[in-house]
This record gives structure tokens, C-alpha cells and sequence, in this order.
């Protein structure tokens, strides 16, 4: 008898033993026994799993807590779902999980704590269960992938930049027995358009009240039986309909290239404020043609956008636009903008030239701040304003002709232009703020007017007293700029800006229409003769040394690519490069010294370029 009771308790044992096995294999989590005989979970121990399924129980006991610092910064782990038995989620205890992307809390948690799932940018659902009473500062910080989140009824406090940062959330429901959201709750949520508040608390639309959480709202309701703004369409747009239009709000994917949808129910729309902000993948984009204005900070740090394509139709450009788009080489502007906001284009350390088409009447505050490879602008004949800062260090910057009807020219435009060798100002212009022209060091100003124009202008206009030459008139050379050339031996490339602001004045002026071209000739056999005779025809030589080559032209920098004595090595023997300007009677020739320094752009990274595109492609990229 006693044997049995001893093979019984031995079977008891196993059995027992067995099932904590299987326990600790499935659920093997690093535990801390409480003072009230409850275990919290203190970090995930030998767990292999990516989506972590707290159990109920350990040993027999309940698990109702994850610790502080639980799962801090762990970068495996995609989901999380805990047990009612749970109440409680420690600070920090998921703190920069940036590949969690799911989480269901259950029924039984009341308090989210401090940083608690702070920076977990992946983290797109959340279910937070109908027992939470709190939810801690910072505690959702930067989850930047959340779009919508309703905060349920039991929920009494929101502390501080609880959600801050949180920039694709779209949609918000704030529950009933909401009594505190603190100052910047909601702050920078840039997306935020629609917001079902139903609790007492005031929410107001472009306010910081209730945690800035309708600070960027296009609709504020008080009842879930109001009907929502937001239109969700494939590929991931969400769009919203207020004041009898529609707006694009966001794009949630991670796309490199995107064209835009063309309409939305048959309208055309606005871009909202701050819709890509902050997309990193995002290299190039085609706006389409159902797009009439981009909102401010649209594309706000789309730091390897590259290339975007801006359609006729399009009115406006918000300020901050394509702040910081560090890689953006290109950009068309239609004929139909009329306006560019401050810091369009700030540090857009790229850019290499842009067109301001006509209908533009201000280039308003810092809009060009930083373009550090900006060669050439061409400035409409529209334009009354040049803002403060508007181009400064704009270090490549080679030339600027500033339009006739120009009142405005703030100050510390250009300063920093280290590259800038000649501006140009008209006689319309009644102010130049201080410093206009400071740290550029090339630069010589030509005035239209006489002196006396200064009396309006700030006194410190020409702060290092750059030379001017007052009653300047245009002469055809003014058309052209050289900006550089270069040669592997075999190719040679060459660099021009045309100046169109003086080329519309000589055109209008003397009625004639200004050819220009590039000419590239063996030193050696010009023998003392110009590139080109009288009639602008290229001097007869040797055939293969001389190419006339009309330029191409893209917006306002023109680059040509002209192979040259194919048989021979060019760093063997001097060659001259020279753009040429003929109005009918005067022919005027702009070139550098005839040696292989680059003076903008290198060689090697155009013909990279050109490598790797069609021609149609390089052009495009590389003008």
C-alpha cells in the first residue's frame, strides 16, 4: 500500500514538473515575485518569440505587472498581449521597441507609465482596453506609425507629450470620463485633422487647449453619430473633406517613388500641411495633375527626395515645403504658382538651379537658406520683394540679375554667396536691408540707377564695401555666365548659365532674338583666330577639333557635353571652350582659361549620371 501511495506521489510529481517544463519553454520570462504573492514580468528572459503573450499566471500565482525597463530597447519583438490579470505597465518597460507594431493590453491595465512605449516607431495598432485609468508622460512618444486611436472611456488623465510626436495619427477619440490632458498631450501631431471629443474637456481648433490635440483639426465632434471627414483610398492615401474641398492628408507605405492619385471623387485637391513629413524613403514623386496647392511643411525633411514634379494647376507652395529635402536636385515650378512661403526650400543642399516662373511676386524670408550647390535662379519679371535671408550662404551661387520692378531687398539676402561675382539691382529698387551682400567676397554690384537711390536703402547695405558701379546698362555679354569645364581626355564637358532676366531686356530692347551657343576648338590650331567669324560661323579647321553644339536647356543652368578629338589625348595639348552670345552685330565670347579646373559642378559626376540614365534622364537630373 505504501509502495502505491510512493509511485503515485513520484507520478503526482512528474506530471507537475512536466507541466512547469512546458510552462517555463513557452512562456520562459524573467520574473520578480511581489510583496502581495503577484509576479511581475522583469525582462524576457531565454524567450525566443517575437510576439510576447504574458501568461496569467507563474508558478500558480498571478502576473500583474511588466516592470520598469522590462523590455528596453529590444529590437525583436513585433507584438504584445497581456492578460487581464495585468494592471499595471512600468516606465520604460517597452522604451524604444522600434519593431513592436501591435499591442493589446486587455482589460485589466489602469496605468501606462512614463516613456512606457516611448519611441516605438513601428507600433501601428493599439487596443488599450476599457480598465485604463491613466496614461504616463511621454509614454507614446514618437510612435509615429499610428494613425488612429480611440482612448477608452475609463481613461482620466493624459500626461504630458503623452502622444507628442506622433505624427501620422489622423484620427482621435477622446472617451467620456476624460478629466486631465496636460500641455503638450497632443503637440506636433501634424496630421491630426479629426478629433470625436466626448468628454467635457475643451478642445479648441487651432488652440494648445486639451493637449494641442486639435491644434491642426479640420473637424472637432462631440458625437460619435457625426459623420467622418476622412476618405481612405488605395495605395494607402487618407484624404479629408472640409470647407467644401478635399485635402491629402497622408500616405502611409515606404514607397521610393509615388505619382499622386489624379482625383478624389471626381475633385481636385490641396496637399495638407505636413502630409510626407518626415518620409525617408521617399526619393522621387509626381504630384499629378489633381493637385492645386502644397500645404506647409509637405515634404519637411524628405531627406532623400531627389526629384519631384510640380504640374500645372498648382497656385501655391506653403512655407517650409521642402525644407531639408538634403538630396532634392530638381524641381519643376508651373506656370500657374503664384506664391512660395518662407523656407521653401531651406537646406536643400542640392539644389542646383531652379526656375521662379512669372506670377511670383515675393521670394519670401530664408525661402533659399543654405542651398549650398545652387549655381543659377531665375527670377520672374513679376517679383517686387526679395525677402530677408532669402539666399543666404548660397555659396555656389555665380550671378543674379534681380528683375526690373523689384521694390525689396531684405536683409542678409545674399550674404554668404561666397561664389557670387555679380548682381545686378534696377533702378525700382527703393530698399537694400543690411548686410545685404556680406561675406561675398567675388562680388561686384551693378546699379542701374545713380547713387542717390541710397537714400532709401539701409545705410549698411554694402556692409564690407563691395565695388559698384552705378548707371549700369546691359550689354550682351550679360547673357551668359561661365561656370566651368572639364575633360577626362577624351570628353569634354562645359558648364553655362543664361541669364534670362537679361536676356528678355536685350530682346525687348533691341527687337533682335540673342543667339547663343558653346564652340570647342583645339588651342593650337585656332592660331591667334577667334572660335567663331564675324557671322557667328565656327572658324574652318581641321574637321573633328571644332563642334558647334547648340545648348540644352533646362530651367536656367545649361550644360553641354561635346566629345572632342576622339583620336587623341586633350591633356596632351591645350583646348579652348567658349559660349558665345551674337545679337545680329556684336559677338561676344564668355569663357575660362583654357585648363582642366572645375569651376561648379565636376565632370565625373555628370558622366556618372549620364551612365547610369537615358540621355532624356541625365538632362533632366543634371539641368
Amino acid at each position: 500500500m505504501e509502495k502505491r501511495l510512493l509511485i503515485t506521489a513520484l507520478i503526482a510529481l512528474l506530471t507537475l514538473l512536466l507541466s512547469l517544463c512546458v510552462s517555463a519553454e513557452e512562456y520562459d520570462f524573467e520574473y520578480e515575485i511581489n510583496e502581495d504573492n503577484t509576479y511581475s514580468v522583469v525582462g524576457i528572459g531565454t524567450y525566443k518569440g517575437t510576439n510576447l503573450v504574458i501568461p496569467a499566471e507563474h508558478l500558480g500565482l498571478p502576473v500583474t505587472k511588466i516592470e520598469d525597463k522590462a523590455f528596453f530597447d529590444n529590437e525583436t519583438i513585433t507584438g504584445l498581449v497581456l492578460p487581464d490579470t495585468v494592471t499595471s505597465i512600468g516606465e520604460e518597460a517597452f522604451h524604444y521597441c522600434i519593431k513592436l507594431e501591435k499591442i493589446e493590453l486587455g482589460n485589466g491595465v489602469r496605468n501606462i507609465g512614463f516613456k512606457a512605449f516611448y519611441f516605438c516607431t513601428s507600433l501601428e495598432d493599439v487596443s488599450l482596453g476599457n480598465s485604463l485609468q491613466s496614461i504616463g508622460e511621454q509614454a507614446f512618444y514618437n510612435c509615429i506609425a499610428i494613425d488612429t486611436l480611440i482612448i477608452p472611456d475609463s481613461v482620466s488623465f493624459i500626461g504630458d507629450k503623452a502622444f507628442k510626436y506622433c505624427d501620422n495619427l489622423i484620427q482621435l477619440t477622446l472617451g467620456k470620463g476624460l478629466e486631465t490632458i496636460e500641455a503638450e498631450a497632443f503637440a506636433n501631431c501634424h496630421k491630426l485633422v479629426e478629433v470625436y471629443n466626448l468628454s467635457d474637456i475643451a478642445i479648441g481648433a487651432a488652440s494648445p487647449e486639451g493637449g494641442y490635440a486639435g491644434a491642426f483639426s479640420m473637424a472637432i465632434h462631440t458625437s460619435l453619430d457625426e459623420k467622418s471627414i476622412l476618405t481612405y483610398t488605395d495605395g494607402g492615401y487618407a484624404f479629408a473633406y472640409a470647407n467644401g474641398k478635399y485635402y491629402l492628408v497622408s500616405q502611409m507605405g515606404f514607397e521610393t517613388e509615388l505619382t499622386l492619385p489624379e482625383r478624389i471623387n471626381g475633385s481636385k485637391y490641396e496637399i495638407a500641411r505636413f502630409a510626407f513629413n518626415n518620409r525617408t524613403t521617399l526619393e522621387k514623386i509626381d504630384l499629378g495633375t489633381g493637385v492645386t496647392a502644397i500645404g506647409n511643411g509637405s515634404f519637411n525633411f524628405c531627406a532623400r527626395l531627389k526629384y519631384i514634379k510640380v504640374n500645372e494647376g498648382v497656385t501655391k507652395i506653403g512655407a517650409i515645403a521642402f525644407g531639408d529635402c538634403h538630396e532634392l536636385v530638381g524641381v519643376s515650378l508651373p506656370k500657374t504658382l503664384k506664391s512660395i512661403g518662407f523656407s521653401a526650400f531651406q537646406c536643400c543642399f542640392n539644389l542646383m538651379s531652379i526656375k521662379i516662373p512669372e506670377g511670383v511676386e515675393a521670394i519670401e524670408d530664408t525661402t533659399f537658406l543654405d542651398c549650398k550647390s545652387l549655381l543659377t535662379v531665375e527670377l520672374p519679371q513679376s517679383l517686387k520683394t526679395i525677402g530677408a535671408a532669402a539666399f543666404v550662404y548660397c555659396e555656389s551661387l555665380v550671378s543674379v540679375t534681380i528683375p526690373k520692378g523689384v521694390n525689396i531687398i531684405g536683409s542678409q539676402a545674399f550674404a554668404g554667396c561666397l561664389s557670387l561675382a555679380r548682381a545686378t539691382i534696377p533702378s525700382t529698387v527703393t530698399y537694400v536691408g543690411d548686410s545685404a551682400f556680406l561675406e561675398c567676397p567675388k562680388l561686384k554690384i551693378y546699379c542701374r540707377s545713380d547713387s542717390s537711390i541710397q537714400n532709401g536703402w539701409s545705410e549698411s547695405w554694402n556692409l564690407e564695401n563691395r565695388p559698384v558701379q552705378w548707371s549700369y546698362s546691359i550689354t550682351v555679354g550679360d547673357v551668359l555666365e561661365f561656370l566651368g569645364y572639364s575633360t577626362n581626355g577624351k570628353m569634354i564637358c562645359a558648364g553655362f548659365s543664361i541669364d534670362k532676366n537679361a536676356l528678355w531686356e536685350l530682346e525687348t530692347t533691341s527687337n533682335n532674338e540673342i543667339e547663343f551657343g558653346i564652340v570647342c576648338a583645339s588651342f593650337e590650331l585656332l592660331d591667334g583666330r577667334q572660335p567663331l567669324d564675324k557671322d557667328g560661323n565656327p572658324t574652318q579647321l581641321e574637321q573633328g577639333k571644332v563642334l558647334k553644339a547648340s545648348l540644352r536647356a533646362f530651367e536656367y543652368v545649361v550644360y553641354d557635353f561635346i566629345l572632342a578629338d576622339l583620336t587623341s589625348d586633350l591633356y596632351n595639348h591645350r583646348f579652348v571652350i567658349a559660349g558665345y552670345v551674337y545679337d545680329g552685330s556684336e559677338l561676344v565670347y564668355v569663357q575660362g582659361t583654357p585648363t582642366d579646373t572645375v569651376k561648379g559642378v565636376s565632370y565625373k559626376d555628370m558622366v556618372t549620371s549620364i551612365n547610369e540614365s537615358t540621355e532624356d534622364e541625365a538632362v533632366s537630373m543634371l539641368l
